[in-house]
């Protein structure tokens, strides 16, 4: 009895203790305070979008049924065959800015464009006959005489928006029977190249 005495007074020892180890951790954790509030200096890195790689696209204009002729002489130039006689040549180019990939919406640009290398014939000795202005300027500006340099146009270009542009080109009469033979007949060739600033 004696032995069970001692288990009894053992096992009320084992259980008083483990309310005892309970209560305190029931108190350290019964009271929690809000943490107090903490400010903090944080510093952002913004980053940079990708270059859009971005084309003009430019329709490519042909004139296979019209003959140029200087000015007052439609009337009096040889007839051609499916062909029409004109005192000058509207070219019209429909250029248009978009990005090759990602969005350029609502960017503006400056449009330039450049008449360079006008040959008649291939050769350029003639070519001071040849006149090409930009048809929708007030000041028809003669293009030839910019070369490379070219023209601003206005007003910008609004990507993913057709801009038009045309050029007007005339010839002037030749001076001799020399220059006539040189140039009647021949083929008119010239660059026109179209450049865009990002605004």
């Amino acid at each position: 009895m004696t032995k069970r005495r001692k288990l009894i007074i053992i096992l009320i020892l084992v259980i008083a203790m483990s309310f005892s180890i309970g209560g305190a951790y029931a108190y350290w954790a019964g009271t929690i305070n809000a943490p107090a509030q903490k400010t903090d200096d944080i510093s952002i890195n913004i980053g940079e979008g990708k270059d859009v790689n971005t084309i003009l696209t430019i329709n490519d204009p042909t004139f296979n049924d019209k003959l140029l002729v200087p000015p007052n002489q439609a009337v009096s130039s040889v007839v051609v065959a499916g062909k029409t006689n004109v005192e000058e040549i509207i070219v019209q180019y429909t250029v248009n800015w978009s990005a090759v990939s990602g969005s350029i919406t609502g960017a503006l640009g400056t449009l330039k464009v450049a008449v360079t290398n006008v040959r008649i014939d291939g050769a350029g000795t003639s070519n001071y006959l040849v006149n090409v202005t930009l048809n929708n300027s007030p000041t028809y500006t003669d293009l030839k005489t910019l070369g490379a340099t070219g023209y601003s146009l206005s007003p910008s270009i609004v990507a993913g928006t057709p801009y038009i542009v045309e050029l007007r080109v005339t010839l002037n009469q030749a001076s001799n029977s020399y220059e006539y033979g040189a140039i009647a007949g021949k083929d008119i060739t010239m660059n026109v190249t179209f450049s865009l600033t990002v605004v």
